[in-house]
């Protein structure tokens, strides 16, 4: 018989399409604590050195580390994990605690993570079908959850108690059976209070799709080109990236307009696809590519006390990923490289589970199994 290892790295051996599907009826998708760094500028350019502290493995008893996408820190230290159906539970050291996941569609159950947040003491997940937010406490503990009406995408933030989400429309592609395009897809905000009714702003923002519609029209099959990505910044704004290029949105949560846009010049970094248009991420794991040239400027956003820090899709050989540095200004004021594991691509940055604490660093690696660890780095003096 199989081994569940052996089961596990044959599971993963797969096309990453990153693939949405919408139905047109029912519109149903399946889918600085300061460690120094980012403000001393004359710095910029250093290469941070990286201790191994910690290493989280299958237990092989409790749990599987599958595919973990989300890796979080509540302020207690401890580590939560998204990984498929579970929601792992670690303490402050690394040891297992529990799986907060309860499969099911009933009260306190979930089909599904799309998004989590994290406060003090309570956990914030949002399903994305069937859509509703859920809340419960850091022990699992049911405490309520709800439909938002309409349905939401992504949960962004929490403000003065008021949940900031953002949705997408129904993408407009008309004709059946021509070839796939590319469209501009908008994205919005909104605000839930007390009654669960989404109040949606007018602001949008356009994010570019690969999409072509089947079955007669009532669904289409997209691959995201650009992502939307909103990070809560300071507890008064969310700092917005919906294009392909350089360009970064101030979002003040109070006036509820858009206050700063900001960005720096940057040499795009290209796709280096093969022949079939997929760019092979990990061993036997690909990627598709839709018809473009070049990588999203940035891969993801990290919120560190007063700094935004952006990473972006530049690996330099021997350094690392480049990641940079603005303040609240939007002034660029710092850069540094962060020597990951060398068998991460540029191709896999933007879906690369990863967060900070303090003077440390949690990114998940693969090994040549192409099975999945979590890995605590301490961030040390400057090569």
């Amino acid at each position: 018989m199989m081994s569940e290892k052996c089961k596990r790295k044959c599971n993963r051996k797969r096309l990453i399409l990153t693939t949405v599907l919408v139905m047109v009826a029912g519109f149903i998708i399946p889918i600085l604590g300061n460690t120094g760094v980012g403000s001393e500028r004359e710095e910029a350019g250093r290469v941070l050195k990286l201790h191994e502290v910690q290493r989280i493995e299958d237990a092989q008893v409790d749990y599987y580390l599958k595919s973990p996408r989300d890796i979080q820190i509540a302020p207690d230290g401890s580590l939560f994990v998204v990984d498929e159906d579970q929601l792992l539970k670690f303490d402050a050291n690394g040891q297992f605690i529990k799986n907060l996941y309860k499969k099911g569609q009933g009260p306190g159950e979930l089909e599904g993570i799309s998004d989590l947040i994290i406060s003090d003491d309570t956990l914030i997940v949002l399903q994305g079908q069937p859509n509703k937010i859920m809340l419960m406490s850091h022990d699992s503990e049911f405490i309520r959850e709800f439909r938002p009406k309409p349905r939401v995408s992504r949960l962004c933030a929490v403000h003065d108690g008021i949940f900031v989400t953002a949705r997408y429309g129904p993408p407009k592609l008309d004709k059946v059976g021509d070839e796939a395009k590319i469209i501009d897809v908008s994205w919005t905000l909104g605000y839930i209070s007390d009654n669960q009714t989404v109040q949606e702003l007018e602001l949008e923002f356009p994010v570019r799709w690969f999409a072509k519609r089947i079955a007669g029209g009532k669904a289409l099959i997209a691959s995201h080109i650009a992502e939307f990505i909103a990070k809560s910044y300071k507890d008064k704004y969310l700092v917005i990236c919906h294009a392909e290029e350089y360009k970064l949105r101030l979002f003040d949560l109070d006036q509820k307009q858009i206050v700063k846009d900001f960005g720096r010049e940057y040499r795009r970094v290209r796709f280096k696809q093969d022949d079939s248009g997929r760019v092979e991420i990990r061993p036997e794991v690909f990627r598709f590519v839709p018809p473009v040239k070049h990588l999203n400027d940035v891969q993801q956003l990290f919120i560190r006390g007063d700094y935004i820090w952006v990473m972006t899709s530049t690996i330099e050989a021997g350094k690392g990923v480049l990641f940079d540095v603005f303040n609240e200004q939007g002034e660029y004021v710092d850069h540094f490289y962060l020597p990951l594991q060398q068998s991460v691509i540029a191709e896999a940055l933007e879906d690369l589970p990863l967060t900070f604490q303090k003077d440390h660093i949690y990114v998940v690696e693969y090994d040549e199994d192409d099975l999945p660890s979590i890995v605590k780095y301490r961030i040390a003096a400057q090569k």
